[in-house]
């Protein structure tokens, strides 16, 4: 795709120059480097997306962007990266800034819930588990961000009843 965008991110009637790059190798990384007119010269910004990338959308039609991707670190962090699940994540330029903003849209975390729930028991109901605790950390995390603590709890224990949160023979680690 084309890697230069000008859009205005922070809604100040200035477009800012959004740069698209690509690191190369297998697992890594897209970074998105933000070029912000202060009046008297451009600042530079960049915010490092890693395997999951980018989409620049305007999800509250607000007519500024975010932009949609999926939280990276997740990889490795409860699997093997092949059997990573990775929660939704919007972040937005502001004020010269990258910032987090997923917990703004619920409705898109509501969507993304589906998606893992539906992942989580899948691995959970096969006969192996398979990744069943990358997937499992994903949707706890889109309830949590919904404010769904209750279901957290519940869930997790739910999970430790049945043993899903043990290694299993044919999963690659880490563990714990």
């Amino acid at each position: 795709d084309d890697p230069l965008e000008l859009r205005d991110l922070d809604g100040d009637g200035e477009p800012e120059a959004i740069v698209a790059g690509f690191t190369g190798g297998a697992h890594c990384c897209v970074l998105a480097i933000v070029y912000r007119w202060n009046g008297t010269g451009y600042v530079v910004a960049e915010n490092n997306f890693r395997d999951p990338g980018y989409r620049l959308v305007d999800l509250d039609r607000d007519g500024r962007f975010e932009f949609r991707s999926a939280d990276a670190r997740f990889a490795y962090l409860y699997g093997s990266f092949a059997e990573s699940v990775f929660p939704v994540q919007i972040v937005r330029f502001d004020g010269g800034r990258f910032a987090d903003v997923t917990g703004e849209f619920q409705a898109t975390v509501a969507k993304d819930l589906r998606r893992v729930r539906r992942e989580y028991r899948q691995r959970a109901g096969s006969r192996r588990h398979l990744g069943v605790r990358s997937a499992l950390a994903a949707y706890v995390a889109d309830l949590y961000r919904l404010d769904r603590k209750r279901a957290v709890a519940r869930t997790l224990r739910s999970a430790l009843r049945r043993g899903l949160l043990e290694p299993q023979r044919s999963s690659v680690g880490p563990y714990g």
